[in-house]
C-alpha cells in the first residue's frame, strides 16, 4: 500500500473516531436527578395529618415531548400496612399521604426510588436517578393547664398518643426568657410522673419547651409578659 493510501486511511479512522452517535435519551442520561420533598417531621395528634410530597427534578429532567411524571412507596418503619402509595402526574406535581394517630407507625417515612417518565425531543425516555427523601413521624406534645403567679410557672406536658392526650412525665423542660431579641434558658426540670413541671419567675416574657423522646417531638408554649 503507497504512504499516500495509509495517510488517507489514518486520517479517515480518525475522523470517524471523533463522531459520537446519538443513542436514547442522549444530553440527559447522567445530568437528570429527580426526588421528591417530603417535610423534615410529622406530628400525629387528633386529627388527620396531610404529608405533602411534591415532585422536583434537576432541569436536564424535563420533560420536551411528554411528561408523565412518577409513582412510588412512601415506604414506613412498620409493615407493608404502613406504606403509602404517591402518584405524581408531572414534574412539581404534588400528592399527599394522610396519616392518623390511631393507624400510622412512628418512624422514619422514606421514598426510595421512582422511574421518572419525562421524553426528550425524540420522544426517547430520559434516564434519570433518584434521589432518596425521609421524613420523621413521631406524636405531638403541648404544654397545657398553664398556671401563673407572680413567681412561678407551672404547666402540664401532654402527648398525643394513639387515641388521646395523656400526661408525659419524666421528660426535660427548658424555661426561656425574652431578652434582646432571643431566647435564653433561665431554668431546666424534668416533669413529674403526672407530667406537672413548676419554674420560679419574675416579670418578663417567658416561653416553655420541651425534649424531644423517642416517640414524641418537642413542644413549645410562649406565656407571654408578666409584670411584677
Amino acid at each position: 500500500m503507497s504512504r499516500f493510501a495509509v495517510a488517507l486511511s489514518t486520517t479517515l479512522l480518525a475522523g470517524a473516531a471523533l463522531l459520537t452517535i446519538p443513542g436514547g435519551g442522549a444530553g440527559a442520561s447522567d445530568s437528570c436527578v429527580a426526588w421528591a420533598s417530603l417535610p423534615a417531621r410529622v406530628a400525629l395528634s387528633g386529627h388527620a395529618v396531610e404529608v405533602r410530597s411534591t415532585l422536583q427534578g434537576t432541569p436536564a429532567c424535563t420533560g420536551v415531548t411528554a411528561d408523565a411524571g412518577a409513582h412510588a412507596l412512601l415506604n414506613g418503619p412498620g409493615p407493608s400496612t404502613s406504606d403509602y402509595p404517591m402518584l405524581w402526574t408531572h414534574l412539581g406535581d404534588t400528592d399527599s399521604a394522610t396519616m392518623y394517630a390511631s393507624f400510622t407507625v412512628p418512624g422514619t417515612y422514606t421514598i426510595r426510588g421512582a422511574d421518572l417518565k419525562t421524553y426528550d425531543e425524540r420522544y426517547f425516555h430520559i434516564p434519570n436517578q433518584w434521589r432518596a427523601t425521609s421524613t420523621t413521624v413521631k406524636y405531638a406534645g403541648r404544654f397545657a393547664g398553664v398556671t401563673r403567679t407572680s413567681l412561678t410557672i407551672a404547666a402540664t406536658l401532654q402527648f398525643h398518643d394513639r387515641y388521646e392526650w395523656r400526661s408525659h412525665g419524666n421528660v426535660a423542660v427548658a424555661l426561656q426568657r425574652r431578652t434582646g431579641g432571643t431566647w435564653q434558658t433561665v431554668a431546666r426540670a424534668e416533669t413529674s410522673g403526672q407530667g406537672r413541671v413548676v419554674f420560679r419567675a419574675g416579670s418578663g416574657t417567658y416561653r416553655l419547651t420541651s425534649a424531644t423522646t423517642g416517640l414524641v417531638w418537642s413542644t413549645a408554649r410562649s406565656l407571654g409578659t408578666s409584670r411584677v
